[in-house]
């Protein structure tokens, strides 16, 4: 949300066609092909095989609070998520929530330069969800390297200690059959919709999850049709459903 998507930093890109002819692909040289590479569909286009983006400072530190509700309070919770989305927070900050059968997590994460300050905002963040959650709020700060390797050890049973051991994550760990699929939401979802996919994930509690995300912020400030890619609405949403198989 600070940033914008990857897709929305990427400058060019080198790719193989259907006719094993590279090509450079940039806003110049086949801007067709670099408007529909952002966003219009995995390995549909050729075989990219190198991409230059543009790089932005990284921040000093990531400020992250977790909040933990009870899945009864589920339609409260969610409702209180699309309110604070309609505040339009600022882009540094963002937030996932993941729904399971028992348990509702959210995790709030603000990139900034001075820790004390953000850790001061996100408080407030937190302070004004209702209803109260299950247990208090934790808020603790990371340097962002160290965050870097934080997120990636999740998809990696060795240990990571440093951003160099970065090269060490090759798959999930531990393996597992797991199908996830995404859907984009471009409205607020009302009453009854909150009511009756409370319902679905009751009943579906043993095999599915569902995680959401936040867009807006910087995504939403490219306009709609300048890449392929069109959720760029501050009230889009992703909602990840993930079906354990195995």
């Amino acid at each position: 949300r600070h940033y914008g998507l990857a897709t929305d930093n990427l400058l060019e890109l080198e790719l193989v066609n259907w006719e094993g002819v590279q090509l450079t692909v940039n806003n110049v040289t086949n801007p067709d092909l670099f408007w529909a590479l952002r966003g219009g569909g995995a390995g549909s286009f050729g075989i990219v095989t190198e991409m230059t983006f543009k790089v932005h400072k990284a921040p000093r530190a990531v400020v992250i609070g977790d909040v933990g509700y009870d899945f009864k309070d589920f339609g409260q919770v969610y409702t209180a998520w699309q309110k604070w989305l309609a505040s339009e927070p600022p882009s540094h900050v963002g937030m996932w929530g993941s729904f399971g059968a028992t348990y509702i997590g959210f995790q709030f994460f603000s990139m900034v330069q001075d820790p004390v300050e953000g850790a001061v905002e996100l408080a407030a963040i937190l302070a004004t969800w209702l209803p109260p959650p299950s247990s208090p709020p934790t808020i603790r700060s990371v340097d962002y390297p160290d965050w870097i390797v934080e997120a990636a050890q999740s998809y990696t049973s060795n240990p990571l200690t440093a951003p160099a051991d970065l090269v060490n994550v090759t798959q999930l760990a531990p393996p597992r059959w797991v199908k996830i699929k995404s859907f984009f939401v471009d409205k607020f979802i009302a009453e009854p919709e909150i009511a009756e996919l409370q319902a679905l994930l009751l009943e579906m509690a043993q095999h599915v999850g569902l995680v959401v995300e936040q867009y807006g912020g910087a995504i939403a400030k490219v306009a709609e049709r300048e890449t392929a890619f069109i959720h760029r609405d501050r009230k889009s949403t992703r909602l990840n459903s993930s079906h354990i198989t195995i």
